[in-house]
């Protein structure tokens, strides 16, 4: 019997953003490899999201019929995709044409996430350089930040997602970082195509009450002694304190994003900002 599930399933989560779902959309039926389904999570949008104007039979809309957030949406077309392969897009990001045709072949060996570079895009105006995130391949790695791949750069085996397990639904942030903390301690390895294949918006400042939510959401579920940090709770805590250092600081609570930074340096003594070079710039 023929297996005529698709290759890859694209799964974007939507809530609002009618502007551009469509365009991001587009972009991942538009795929040089067309082996593919895109399934769109309407969130719970007010009013519902109506692509109708897109008539390729590739295209399924799932909707919650109120908002649960984006882990939840992510789940959701975990739930529905036939694909062997998963990949994230959000919906205010596109795609360039080869983007899985340079991914496929490194992810092959079934236990691979594969990222590639991105350039973000800041009110319409493509920025200058792109960053191409460095492969990373332990732990420590995974535990000291996920700067390293934006959720739309990732094609991601579902084997690894069966491994892993979905995303954390009680966190309205950050569940990309923790969900590559259990993947990292499972043993996971980032390769990269080290070509610019996606456009990020460039989504400014983070919320400081979601943020400070799920920093002591994730602290509470990861208490020391927890194997899933073995070895690497001080990087674990700098970068949460970095995070919320930086909400703070855009918040403008200085005096607030100086202490949860020094808090930050201190768990983890270092001369740049970030506990890790995650890119270059090409």
């Amino acid at each position: 019997m023929v297996d005529r599930r698709p290759l890859v399933s694209v799964i974007i989560p939507a809530h609002g953003r009618a502007d551009t779902v469509g365009v991001a959309a587009r972009s991942a039926l538009q795929q040089t490899v067309s082996e593919i389904e895109v399934v769109v999570v309407d969130d719970g949008s007010m009013p519902a999201l109506d692509l109708r104007a897109i008539t390729d039979i590739r295209l399924n809309v799932v909707r919650h019929h109120r908002n649960k957030g984006a882990a939840a949406a992510r789940n959701t077309g975990v739930a529905h995709a036939r694909g062997r392969f998963i990949a994230f897009l959000d919906s205010d990001d596109a795609w360039l044409p080869e983007k899985l045709a340079r991914q496929l072949p490194l992810a092959a060996d079934g236990r691979t996430v594969v990222a590639c570079g991105w350039r973000y895009v800041r009110e319409g105006v493509p920025d200058a350089r792109a960053l191409v995130p460095r492969p990373a391949a332990d732990p420590e790695t995974f535990a000291a930040g996920c700067w390293f791949s934006p959720g739309s750069t990732a094609l991601i085996p579902r084997s690894v997602i069966e491994r892993v397990g979905p995303q954390d639904e009680q966190l309205s942030t950050l569940e990309d970082y923790d969900w590559y903390l259990r993947f990292g301690a499972g043993g996971g390895r980032l390769a990269v195509v080290e070509e610019e294949l996606v456009r990020i918006a460039w989504r400014g400042r983070a919320d400081t009450v979601r943020t400070a939510a799920a920093v002591a959401a994730l602290r509470g579920k990861y208490p020391p002694g927890d194997p899933v940090l073995a070895g690497n709770r001080r990087r674990f805590e700098a970068y949460l304190d970095l995070v919320d250092a930086s909400s703070q600081w855009y918040a403008r609570h200085r005096a607030a994003a100086l202490g949860r930074l020094w808090r930050s340096w201190r768990a983890r003594p270092r001369v740049t900002l970030q506990l890790a070079r995650w890119w270059r710039r090409a």
